[in-house]
C-alpha cells in the first residue's frame, strides 16, 4: 500500500481520505463555539530559535485537509516553528489548537507537535514529516497514543483554491529490522557538548544509555517499530523526543533548550482542579485520573483538614501567643500549604484560600528542584522550589515547567525538565523530616528510612511502597497512558497518586499471638515488621500503636491479670477497665477506650518543660521514650493472667492510633481529613 501511496504522490495524483461521520450540527455549533472563545486563551507560539544554518525556504501560510485548518510555518534559518488550528467536523473532533517545533534536513521538515483540544480541555501530541513540491505540503504524521501513521496534505494559500483537500489516509505499522544502533550527540545552544545525558527509546528505560564527555552516544535497539521515538534528558535543561519514521536509521543531533535554575515568585501557580471552561492549563483536565487519586490523599486536604485546623486554633496558636512554641504563625503552613507560604500573603492556616487551601498540590510538589537542609520545615529552607519566570516566551501557557522523573516527557506547554530527585527518597524529606530550634525530631521519617537504607547494596524509595507503579487508574482506566491522549506506557511506569500511608500498615506488620494454660494463663504476642523502611509507626509524634490483649472468661468477664503491662491512660477511659462486669468492659472495648487494658504503646513520647508528658512537638522539651518498632525487628510481649475455672477466650489486636485520645483537641473536628481515629492493623483469636 505505501509504495502504491507514494506513486500517486509522485504522480501528483491525490488519493481521498477517509473521514469519519460528521458530528451533528448541534455538536458542531459548540465546537465552533470552542474555537471563537477559546483560541484566545492559547497563547502566542515561541519564536524559532536563532539560525543562521543555509536552508530551502519553507515558510509562509497554507490550508490543510478538507476542513481548510489553517498552517503557518515560520523558518530561521534551519529553524521551524508550525501552528495549525480549526474545528474538526467529525463525530470524534473537536477545536484545536497546535504549536510544532523542528528542523529543516535535507529537502523536509522534521517536527514534534502538541495539540491542545480546546472543547475537552486536555492534549495530545505526536510528529511529522513534511516535504513540499508544486505548491503543495505533503505531510507524514502520527499521534504519541495512535499505532497507525497518517497522511495528508495541503496547498499554500492562493494556490489550487478549488481543489479538494483530504487527508487520514492510513499508512501501515511495520517492523523494520529486529536489531540495530542509533548514534548521535547531544550539545546545547552555543554547542557545547552535554556529557552524561540520558537517551533512550521513548518508554524503554530500561535500555536507556548515557552520552560521554564529548555528548555522543550510541544506542543500541531491539525491534525498530515503523515509528519510534528517541528522548535525550539531562539536568538544567528541558527533555526532547525526536523521531525516526519508516525506513530512516540516520544519526541523530539532539540540541537541548536549557532550563536553568532559578526561582521566580512572580509564578502563579496552576489550579490542579480539572476544568472545562478557561481554565485550561490545569493539571486534572490531561491528568484525569491521577488527579482523582491525589484527590483523596492526605496531600490535597494538608491545608484544609479539619483536623489540623482544630489542632492549630487550639493547641498551637494558644502555645505560640504564651511563649510555649517555637516558631511563628505561618510555620505549619511551611509544609501543609507550601504556595501560601511562599506567596508570604497569609500566616494562619485558616486563612488559606484559593488554589493555595489545595495544600501540596501538583504544581508545587513539579516545581521542586532540590531539597537543601532537611531539618527545616518544608519550603523554609529545605524543599527548594524552581518557579519559572511568567515571561519565558520559549514555553506557552501558564505552566512554563515542571520537574518529573520521566526523561521522555516532552509535552511543550509542561516544559518538562527530568529531575532524577523524583525518584529518591531525598524529595520525600523536604516535608517529612524536621527538627525544631531545641533539637525535637518533630519529624524524623527520612533519617530513619536513611538508617535503614544504609549497607543496603538496593535499597527500596519512599515512592516504591507509597506511590506504588502499576496499579494506578492511569494505567486501568486509559490503557496504560499517564494521562489522556499520552504515549502508551508499561503500567509498571506509571504511579499511583493517592500517597498511601495507613493503608499499608497491614502488610508492614505481623502478628502472631499463642497462650499456654496451667497455674497461669499466658499470652504471648509476637509482633513482627517486614517489609518498610521506617519506624511503625512514624510521622507525627501523636500517631502510636496500641498493643489490646483481652482475656475473658466464658461468662465475658475480664480476667485478672497477674503481670505484665497495660495500655497507659492515654489510651482513653478512666477507671480500672479489669473490675467491670461483663457488658461494661464490652462497652468499654467498643469505644476504644483501651486505657488500663492489658497490652501496650507503642510511640514516640515528648515531654514539656513543666513535664506534661505526650505533647506535640510544638510543645516538647524532650523525647521521654521512643519505643516504636523498628523496620526488621521483631517484639515479643508476655501477659499472665489467673486462669478462670471454666473456658477462657483470648483476643489480641493491634491498633494504629492517630493522636493520644486524652489529649485529642480535634476529636471533635468536622469537615475534610476527617478520618477515624482507631484503624485496627491486625487481629488474632488466640486458641
Amino acid at each position: 500500500m505505501r509504495a502504491a501511496l507514494l506513486l500517486l504522490l509522485v504522480a501528483g495524483e491525490v488519493p481521498e481520505g477517509k473521514y469519519r461521520p460528521p458530528a451533528k450540527p448541534e455538536i458542531l455549533a459548540g465546537w465552533e463555539k470552542d474555537f471563537r472563545e477559546k483560541k484566545p486563551l492559547v497563547p502566542p507560539p515561541p519564536r524559532p530559535l536563532p539560525s543562521t544554518a543555509a536552508a530551502p525556504d519553507f515558510s509562509g501560510s497554507y490550508r490543510f485537509g478538507s476542513y481548510d485548518y489553517t498552517l503557518e510555518i515560520l523558518q530561521q534559518g534551519d529553524q521551524i516553528v508550525l501552528t495549525s488550528g480549526g474545528v474538526d467536523r467529525q463525530d470524534i473532533g473537536g477545536a484545536f489548537e497546535t504549536i510544532g517545533i523542528g528542523r529543516v534536513e535535507g529537502d523536509r521538515i522534521r517536527a514534534r507537535w502538541w495539540c491542545f483540544d480546546l472543547s475537552r480541555n486536555y492534549a495530545n501530541n505526536g510528529g511529522a514529516e513534511l516535504w513540499f513540491e508544486d505548491g503543495r505540503v505533503r505531510a507524514r504524521y502520527y499521534h504519541d497514543a495512535d499505532e497507525a501513521i497518517e497522511e495528508g496534505y495541503g496547498v499554500r494559500l492562493g494556490t489550487r483554491e478549488d481543489e479538494k483537500l483530504h487527508y487520514r489516509i492510513r499508512v501501515p505499522r511495520r517492523v523494520k529490522a529486529e536489531r540495530a544502533e542509533i548514534t548521535g550527540t547531544v550539545t546545547g545552544f552555543s554547542g557545547e557538548a552535554i556529557p552524561d545525558a540520558l537517551v533512550m527509546i521513548r518508554n524503554r528505560p530500561a535500555d536507556a544509555v548515557r552520552t560521554d564527555a564529548l555528548g555522543r552516544f550510541r544506542l543500541p535497539v531491539q525491534r525498530i517499530p515503523y515509528v519510534f521515538m528517541v528522548a535525550a534528558a539531562a539536568r538544567g535543561y528541558r527533555n526532547q523526543v525526536q523521531a525516526i519514521l519508516l525506513h530512516e536509521i540516520r544519526e541523530l543531533r539532539f540540541v537541548l533548550e536549557p532550563s536553568p535554575f532559578a526561582d521566580d515568585p512572580r509564578y502563579e501557580f496552576v489550579d490542579p482542579t480539572p476544568s472545562k471552561g478557561a481554565e485550561i492549563w490545569n493539571c486534572g483536565n490531561c491528568h484525569k485520573n491521577s488527579h482523582a487519586e491525589w484527590s483523596r490523599s492526605r496531600h490535597a486536604v494538608a491545608a484544609s483538614s479539619a483536623v489540623l485546623r482544630a489542632v492549630y486554633e487550639k493547641d498551637f496558636l494558644p502555645a505560640l501567643l504564651n511563649g510555649g512554641a517555637p516558631g511563628d504563625e505561618g510555620l505549619c503552613a511551611a509544609c501543609h500549604a507550601p504556595q501560601a507560604a511562599l506567596d508570604g500573603k497569609v500566616a494562619r492556616i485558616g486563612e488559606i484560600e484559593g488554589v493555595a487551601a489545595h495544600g501540596n498540590h501538583c504544581d508545587v510538589c513539579h516545581k521542586t528542584h532540590h531539597v537543601e537542609r532537611i531539618d527545616a520545615p518544608g519550603v523554609r529552607g529545605s524543599l527548594v522550589l524552581g518557579r519559572p519566570s511568567p515571561d519565558d516566551a520559549r514555553v506557552p501557557g501558564r505552566v512554563k515547567r515542571v520537574y518529573g522523573a520521566l526523561p521522555d516527557s516532552d509535552y511543550l506547554f509542561m516544559g518538562a525538565v527530568w529531575n532524577p530527585l523524583f525518584t529518591t527518597s531525598a524529595l520525600c524529606a523536604g516535608c517529612h523530616e524536621y527538627r525544631t530550634p531545641s533539637g525535637i525530631p518533630a519529624l524524623s521519617t527520612y533519617t530513619e528510612w536513611r538508617a535503614w537504607a544504609a549497607g543496603r547494596a538496593k535499597a527500596e524509595s519512599c515512592q516504591t511502597c507509597h506511590m506504588p507503579a502499576g496499579v494506578s487508574m492511569e494505567g486501568k482506566n486509559l490503557a496504560n497512558r499517564i494521562c489522556v491522549n499520552a504515549l502508551r506506557r508499561p503500567p509498571e511506569t506509571i504511579h499511583e497518586h493517592s500517597f498511601l500511608g495507613r493503608e499499608l500498615l497491614p502488610t508492614a506488620v505481623e502478628l502472631r499471638a499463642s497462650a499456654t494454660r496451667g497455674e497461669r494463663l499466658v499470652v504471648e504476642a509476637r509482633i513482627a515488621v517486614r517489609g518498610t523502611g521506617h519506624k511503625v509507626p512514624t510521622g507525627s509524634a501523636d500517631k502510636h500503636l496500641l498493643l489490646v490483649v483481652v482475656a475473658r472468661d466464658g461468662e465475658g468477664r475480664p480476667l485478672a491479670l497477674a503481670e505484665g503491662s497495660r495500655v497507659p491512660e492515654h489510651g482513653g477511659g478512666t477507671g480500672d477497665p479489669l473490675a467491670l462486669g461483663a457488658a461494661e468492659y464490652a462497652k468499654r472495648l467498643l469505644a476504644h477506650d483501651f486505657a488500663g487494658v492489658p497490652g501496650r504503646e507503642f510511640a514516640q513520647v515528648l515531654a514539656s518543660a513543666a513535664g506534661e508528658t505526650h505533647v506535640p512537638f510544638w510543645r516538647a522539651a524532650k523525647v521521654v521514650a521512643d519505643t516504636r518498632l523498628a523496620p526488621d525487628s521483631e517484639t515479643v510481649e508476655r501477659y499472665e493472667f489467673v486462669p478462670p475455672e471454666g473456658a477462657a477466650k483470648v483476643t489480641v489486636e493491634l491498633w494504629h492510633r492517630l493522636r493520644f485520645k486524652s489529649h485529642d483537641v480535634a476529636r471533635d473536628a468536622e469537615g475534610p481529613g476527617v478520618r477515624p481515629l482507631d484503624e485496627l492493623v491486625a487481629r488474632m483469636e488466640v486458641p
